[in-house]
């Protein structure tokens, strides 16, 4: 099959959808299916357009005229798509409110591609933007899922917010994330990170990795966090991810909670880095408003980190055997937080139940012919 992946911008920094682009024509380009990625030179990764290269997968990445937040203009798209769109057997959009989805949905009805939808979570209108966000869904949004010939959906509660588009069930189809286990089968030994941010080797240390944005709660943590008794035991909070214009609301309580002296805010971390964060901490906490699925608790566990994740992350059913699942609200996360760092938690176990679940439910090779089947049924 000849592929066109379509993805608004090409950088980890923005969050999860571009890496899962990536791996996934990776893993087709793999199999035999030529793939294209469509995108743009919006805080474009190099690594990844090189490695996709190197993988047989060809990079298209259209000059930015302008961006507001992640809605990115590529005016060059409509050339592009005018000459190039009847080459593909099949599209495969990324994300949902972009302009490059706007594009392609115009140029693949009009030559008769079908095309295939994976909002990754952003259906539903949370956080800013709303009136926007609504405007475009009233707009834009509803014949680009409508004119779809399927919805990819990661999880249960994200078909739920698609089908309450109004658009039927049988066109959603929940194909699950996935995660390569090569990548965690050699971790880096314990101390690395620690030593790079001058951490004692006894200092438990609570841990949140991704996106630092107003919609992963990580007000609630700080606020949790505040609430360990200092006598206890010596904690300290790090904060690993690209700043998204929130870090300095953070350390503003932070400063009010009196805690600002045991907090560290690092950054993204990427590859080995991150790997490192992740065994060098104690516990993992991803604790948001709103998460379609969540990774990055699945990656923690997989280092052999104890995991506390909110009822609303899609991924909490996958961990009720693995990790701790809590109600969104401070005092559960304190208390949760709390037993996790007095406990002696056997991280080799959790190590082991982790790559179960990851074997049974997320891994790339079963996802990708999953994701085959679906594109022959549309073609």
């Amino acid at each position: 099959m000849r592929v066109l992946q379509v993805c608004p911008f090409l950088t980890p920094q923005l969050g999860g959808i571009p890496l899962g682009a990536y791996h996934q024509s990776k893993e087709l380009s793999r199999r035999g299916h030529q793939v294209t990625i469509l995108s743009s030179t919006h805080k474009l990764d190099q690594s990844i357009v090189d490695s996709s290269n190197q993988n047989g997968v060809r990079v298209i990445a259209l000059k930015e005229a302008f961006h507001a937040s992640q809605f990115i203009l590529t005016p060059t798209i409509h050339k592009w798509l005018k000459n190039e769109i009847i080459k593909f057997d099949i599209a495969h959009l990324h994300g949902y409110r972009s302009y490059q989805n706007v594009a392609v949905h115009q140029y693949a009805v009009k030559r008769g591609i079908p095309y295939v939808i994976q909002p990754h979570g952003s259906v539903r209108p949370v956080m800013n933007r709303r009136i926007l966000k609504a405007a475009y869904d009233w707009t834009l949004g509803s014949r680009l899922l409508g004119d779809s010939s399927r919805i990819i959906v990661s999880t249960k509660s994200e078909e739920e917010d698609v089908v309450g588009t109004g658009i039927n069930e049988n066109k959603v189809y929940v194909l699950t994330n996935f995660l390569d286990l090569g990548e965690f089968e050699s971790l880096p030994p314990r101390g690395e990170f620690r030593e790079r941010l001058r951490l004692e080797e006894d200092k438990k240390v609570v841990l949140y990795l991704g996106r630092i944005h107003r919609i992963k709660g990580l007000d609630l943590l700080l606020r949790a966090f505040s609430q360990l008794s200092r006598e206890s035991y010596d904690a300290h909070l790090v904060l690993a991810g690209p700043d998204e214009r929130y870090v300095g609301q953070l350390m503003k309580l932070a400063r009010k909670l009196k805690i600002n002296d045991r907090l560290s805010v690092c950054g993204p971390q990427y590859g080995r880095d991150k790997l490192s964060v992740y065994v060098d901490s104690d516990v993992y906490v991803l604790p948001s408003r709103y998460e379609s699925f969540g990774s990055t608790a699945l990656e923690a566990c997989l280092c052999g980190t104890p995991t506390i994740v909110t009822s609303n992350c899609g991924i909490a059913e996958m961990l009720n055997d693995i990790g701790y699942v809590v109600e969104r609200n401070q005092a559960a996360l304190s208390l949760a937080l709390d037993s996790v760092l007095r406990k002696s938690i056997s991280r080799t176990e959790i190590k082991r139940l982790s790559r179960l679940v990851v074997e049974e439910r997320l891994d790339i090779k079963k996802a990708t012919s999953e994701l085959e089947r679906v594109y022959h049924e549309c073609i």
